[in-house]
């Protein structure tokens, strides 16, 4: 299987002169008060902890966006090394939340500046396909976020087909019914454990 990943997790495209807020040519989104920071380039920055540059997100409606493809099921977790600008205290403090397609993986508030590697979110669960992840502001300060990765965990427990929870299900509902009002002979209800022994096995995939 093909390990997802962001493209630019470390935003060092484009290469920015100090700030600069939504740049162009950015392979993320950006909304609101939300850019890319070259070291030097904010009053109090802390050097980025992988290349010279790194996402910054300011205020409550800032945020950045990437919609990552994956080939395949699986259990992840999302790490990133984040900091707060030095010196920051009280509401300059900055804090932020994970989305992905929409749904809470965390709320953080960098515990550190400069950049501490204690950025990870619960393990989470992928289907195949694109997913969107967005990192928004949850305060009116600043963060500032960098090395953004995905590490594969799992491959997740094996999907119910719904044909077979139909089969085993109608099973179960028969021979209920048949064992409580004495319907069934012992030759028929062996062959309805035998389907169903046959259909568990095709559930659990042995």
């Amino acid at each position: 299987m093909t390990a997802a990943v962001f493209q630019e997790p470390s935003f060092e495209t484009p290469i920015v002169v100090g700030q600069q807020q939504a740049p162009a040519g950015s392979l993320w989104t950006w909304a609101d008060t939300a850019g890319i920071v070259a070291n030097g380039g904010m009053a109090g920055l802390p050097n980025a902890p992988d290349g010279v540059q790194a996402a910054y997100i300011t205020g409550n409606l800032a945020s950045f966006i990437q919609v990552v493809n994956f080939d395949a099921d699986g259990l992840y977790t999302l790490t990133f090394q984040d900091s707060q600008l030095i010196g920051a205290s009280g509401s300059s403090k900055g804090k932020f939340t994970v989305r992905l397609d929409g749904a809470s993986l965390g709320t953080f508030m960098p515990n550190s500046a400069p950049y501490g590697s204690d950025g990870i979110t619960d393990p989470f669960l992928v289907r195949a396909g694109p997913h969107e992840f967005r990192f928004m502001g949850a305060s009116s300060g600043t963060s500032l976020i960098d090395a953004i990765q995905l590490t594969f965990i799992a491959a997740p427990p094996a999907m119910v087909p719904p044909s077979t929870a139909d089969q085993v299900s109608a099973i179960l509902d028969e021979m209920v019914g048949h064992i409580v009002a004495g319907g069934l002979a012992g030759s028929n209800i062996h062959l309805r454990q035998l389907e169903l022994a046959a259909a568990i096995k095709n559930l659990l995939g042995i």
